[in-house]
């Protein structure tokens, strides 16, 4: 039977300059199966259904994962698939799980709970329309891509900016420290390259479509490029911050806000600074999944 046993960590020349930084381990898990009304691919963004009887278990697998993580936030969505996933995940968190209202999903209006054949087959023309420009085309009375990184964004930059929650998850590396990790447990969700121990921990529980934002505007690439980022129910990107937004930076530009005819001035919304770095260390990890 596996023992825990102590790792020694001595802070090289690198660390010790790290060290004068924060760093940032952001955990962006993609809710559980919701229950459909069916096993048809539907358009689900603001319709609010509860977790299936699988997706429960893949929230309950998944908080045995991450049972050892310190986490100092879990962040929600409110729509129920979330929440009931963030719920599932916290017990035996001494974090209490916070509700953020600008992470629910995408508006998809009269598109909500319609399979996808049946909206190509009534609105061919817009149906088409929105696969060529995603950022801009609504469905109707529903948001785009750029309307919903105008709520969503901005509420995800600033729960980076401010602490929150239990202080479990704040460690702080000193020339010379123990920590103690099952070694059952090491390396989950983290690559063994990137074990320097974060200053914080934040779980966010969402959705694709929000986090597709977020992957676009903090790896500063299109947001067409993240469709091809595949993220399973219960799935996990995980990003690394290290540096805090400094008022008075300058914003971050993506490709959708190049010209005034794609984003108009008084529209733009500046997600990141170009201060604030972001690197990806795993996509789509998944309690499920091999260690590599």
């Amino acid at each position: 039977m596996e023992t825990d046993r102590i790792i020694r960590v001595k802070a090289s020349p690198k660390q010790q300059e790290e060290r004068l930084r924060r760093l940032l381990r952001i955990l962006l898990l993609r809710h559980g199966e919701p229950l459909f009304p069916g096993k048809t691919r539907r358009f689900l963004g603001s319709t609010d259904v509860p977790l299936s009887p699988r997706g429960r278990e893949q929230a309950e697998a998944m908080r045995f994962t991450l049972r050892d993580l310190p986490l100092s936030r879990i962040i929600t969505s409110p729509l129920r698939r979330a929440s009931e996933t963030a719920s599932l995940l916290a017990a035996g968190h001494s974090s209490r799980v916070e509700t953020v209202e600008a992470l629910r999903e995408i508006h998809l209006g009269t598109w909500e709970n319609r399979t996808f054949d049946d909206v190509a087959a009534a609105e061919p023309e817009l149906f088409a329309a929105r696969g060529r420009d995603i950022w801009n085309v609504r469905p109707p009375k529903g948001e785009s891509f750029r309307d919903a990184a105008s709520r969503a964004l901005p509420a995800f930059t600033a729960l980076l900016t401010t602490r929150g929650g239990s202080s479990s998850g704040e460690r702080r590396i000193q020339d010379e420290q123990e920590m103690r990790i099952p070694p059952s447990r090491r390396g989950l969700p983290f690559p063994a390259s990137t074990q320097r121990i974060p200053d914080e921990v934040i779980l966010f529980v969402g959705h694709a479509g929000i986090f597709r934002l977020v992957l676009s505007a903090a790896l500063r690439i299109p947001l067409e490029a993240t469709f091809r980022m595949e993220q399973d129910y219960c799935g996990i990107h995980v990003l690394e911050q290290r540096e805090l937004l400094e008022e008075g930076s300058s914003p971050l530009r993506n490709r959708h806000q190049e010209t005034e005819e794609t984003v108009p001035a008084e529209s733009e919304n500046p997600a990141f600074s170009e201060k604030m770095s972001f690197r990806l260390l795993r996509l789509n990890w998944n309690a499920t999944f091999p260690e590599a």
